[in-house]
């Protein structure tokens, strides 16, 4: 423990140094919908956490649902009296945040680790369910592509518009792939990309989906499971705040136009044993062909 205390605390001292003019750091989780909650802690009592202080929040602002309401697990906050919950700092995330108009930071917290983790907390369900694949000798390698649409950054009576073309002004409609859709909308795209690069996030092809103003930003394989999975988190965070400084909105929704393709979110996992041999082309593919007959059951 100390020596993981130690580890943390050159970490803050290294960005202090790093980035002086910082002066708050956003420490933040994720929700179940998938939307980060957290608070903002001046950059000096980071530090203490990060030397040992107790680090608590609300155990069940896990389950705040998108439109206010809770999603009901047990007796979780409605009979246990909502109490505070220990987070960890997730070493390695402490990161710039360039995309406010204040210098700025932003740090993982998570409960797994923790001596009470919360069984409900998307991270915490991850690690248990790599921590069941390790204990059978299985090693994912995790690779995450994230669509997304470009709204203009002016709702009509509350529905999204399409993205202006920054050549003509007019809405987007250059045909899925098209690379002169990249060119025009090359200034956001490539300060979405740096931006995820300066969070460590390992960004790779860009391309133009079908979808007025709709793109694909894909990540390189990576074979920690949860570094994956917070390297899609903070993509989301970091891509909206960048879209918003250059006059858009950025959505990672489903479906926002019924009339147009929705957006995906596409996982891609590969299975190795520890001698690195690919455990799903094993046997004519016949593991494969039973992961997917489970994940279709």
């Amino acid at each position: 423990m100390k020596s993981h205390s130690s580890t943390l605390l050159a970490e803050v001292r290294s960005f202090r140094q790093n980035h002086p003019d910082v002066r708050y750091v956003d420490l933040i989780a994720l929700d179940i919908p998938g939307h980060f909650y957290g608070k903002r802690y001046p950059v000096e009592m980071l530090e203490k956490v990060a030397a040992g202080s107790p680090l608590k929040l609300p155990q069940n602002a896990v389950l705040l649902g998108v439109q206010g309401g809770l999603f009901k697990i047990g007796d979780y906050c409605f009979n246990d009296g909502d109490p505070d919950a220990n987070r960890r700092l997730v070493p390695g995330t402490l990161k710039p945040v360039n995309w406010e108009s204040q210098p700025l930071g932003q740090m993982l917290i998570t409960s797994d680790g923790t001596e009470a983790p919360i069984e409900f907390e998307p991270r915490e369900v991850l690690a248990k369910v790599l921590e069941r694949l390790q204990h059978q000798g299985i090693h994912p390698v995790v690779a995450f592509e994230l669509e997304f649409y470009l709204f203009d950054k002016q709702l009509e009576n509350g529905l999204p518009q399409f993205a202006r073309d920054p050549l003509c002004g007019d809405a987007d409609d250059q045909p899925n792939l098209h690379i002169e859709r990249l060119s025009r909308f090359s200034d956001v795209l490539d300060d979405m990309a740096q931006t995820a690069k300066d969070q460590g996030i390992d960004i790779t092809v860009i391309t133009a989906e079908i979808g007025p103003g709709q793109f694909e930003i894909i990540f390189g394989h990576c074979d920690d499971g949860l570094r994956a999975a917070d390297w899609a988190a903070l993509f989301c965070r970091s891509t909206r705040g960048v879209a918003l400084n250059h006059g858009y909105r950025a959505s990672f929704m489903a479906k926002p136009y019924l009339q147009f393709p929705g957006s995906g979110m596409h996982v891609h996992v590969s299975l190795y044993d520890a001698a690195g041999n690919n455990l799903l082309a094993a046997h004519q593919q016949q593991p494969l062909r039973h992961a997917v007959a489970g994940c279709l059951e």
